[in-house]
């Protein structure tokens, strides 16, 4: 007797319209982008050619990872589709040699002509090698986790997390930036600088930086900056990343498949940020550097949160969640500050008199450099290590792994 098809669990429906959604506006995006990429260089435009080829690259490589997560999505109805465990081959470590070659081989495109256009597929294979490490780590020494649930949580993490997280800051930075510029009018020359920004050939760098020394001449300002950038944004951030989390934490979970889950969105959201937050340029090879860590920890901070999320729901153990919340915070407000401290040696090398002086700027910028690299290398040990820690506590209390049901129930 032929059984009749299961109805589409609900959460299963969700990623198949939000995913279908999120796919066809990429596939367009690349269109349009490959369009004005085209016609650019019929005009003789190259340089808006070769970033409209750049964009085009981008939403093309969305559309590919977007893709297994509609199709699991589309199929999960089907009877013979049964929860199974996900494991990428041990070999894939490799990627720990690849990435410098990757490197290496982007700056040797932008040196010789005629190469500028593989930039941007090398940029696409620079930002998701960390993100491949990272997810290959967690799921090797974690718990079984099924195909749809690790789509499910990197697509999350890839097109709703940022979206989310962008309206929230913008919300609160809008309102920031207002009062920080009007406290600010005795020290800037705003007219002339919103008339400069206004400008087809826009304001020189010189100038920008002289009124950001300006700005920051004022300490509440400073504290304003700091305090948004290492507080505002990793409480909105580290909220958002693991946000989906919260509708798939009954569904056949565990502690060790929470923290997995919350990584696995935060290699998304990551990924997402390292498309679009660093572009080929003189300083490619640094950026993506900095990028590649900046992945590792919003995978670690964000499996932080996926945990205290698990310790919620699984065990209503609040205080422990929250904990958890607040560490992911801290860690990722630890790495804005340090990123900011990178930064102020751009100040110091373009302004006359900076409000930070050139010896301790120097100081603040390698210290902040030490401290990225070590938060770099302590998160890639925790993807390593939380995992098969909390699977192996798991295996001891009795509590099994491995989702029961089909894939539907255990999405």
């Amino acid at each position: 007797m032929n059984e009749q098809p299961k109805k589409r669990d609900a959460l299963a429906l969700a990623l198949l319209v939000g995913s279908g959604m999120a796919l066809l506006l990429s596939l367009l995006g690349f269109g349009v982008a490959l369009l004005f990429a085209a016609v650019a260089m019929l005009i003789g435009n190259p340089d808006a050619a070769q970033s409209s080829w750049t964009l085009s690259v981008l939403l093309f490589s969305l559309a590919l990872l977007t893709a297994p997560g509609t199709y699991l999505a589309w199929r999960s109805k089907r009877p013979e589709t049964h929860a199974h465990g996900t494991k990428l081959p041990r070999g894939i470590v490799v990627l720990v040699f690849i990435f410098p070659a990757i490197l290496a081989a982007g700056a040797g495109a932008s040196s010789l002509p005629g190469l500028g256009w593989t930039l941007p597929i090398l940029h696409v294979f620079a930002s998701a090698i960390p993100v491949l490490l990272g997810v290959a780590l967690v799921i090797q020494r974690g718990a079984p986790i099924t195909a749809i649930r690790a789509w499910g949580s990197f697509e999350s993490g890839l097109w709703f997390s940022p979206l989310l997280a962008l309206v929230l800051e913008l919300l609160l930075a809008i309102p920031l930036l207002i009062l920080l510029f009007l406290g600010s009018a005795d020290v800037l020359n705003t007219p002339e600088l919103l008339q400069g920004l206004s400008q087809t050939r826009g304001v020189p760098d010189t100038y920008l930086f002289e009124q950001l020394n300006a700005f920051l001449s004022k300490p509440w300002v400073l504290i304003g900056i700091f305090g948004y950038l290492s507080i505002a944004v990793p409480l909105i951030e580290e909220a958002a990343k693991s946000a989906a989390l919260w509708f798939t934490a009954r569904r056949h979970m565990t502690l060790s498949l929470a923290f997995i889950s919350g990584a696995i969105a935060g290699g998304g959201y990551g990924l997402f940020e390292a498309f679009f937050l660093a572009q080929p340029g003189p300083d490619w090879i640094s950026l993506m550097i900095a990028r590649a860590g900046a992945s590792i920890m919003h995978m670690f901070a964000a499996g932080l949160t996926g945990l205290g999320i698990g310790y919620i729901v699984l065990n209503r153990r609040y205080a422990r969640g929250i904990s958890m919340y607040l560490a992911a915070v801290a860690l990722h407000g630890i790495w804005n500050l340090a990123a900011l401290g990178i930064g102020l040696i751009g100040l110091t090398e373009v302004v006359d008199s900076p409000v930070i002086s050139s010896a301790n700027s120097m100081v603040i910028s390698v210290g902040s450099g030490i401290i990225l690299l070590l938060m770099s290398a302590g998160a890639l040990y925790g993807l390593w290590r939380l995992p098969h820690a909390l699977r192996r506590d798991q295996s001891g209390t009795g509590v099994s792994d491995v989702p029961s049901g089909d894939s539907t129930a255990a999405a």
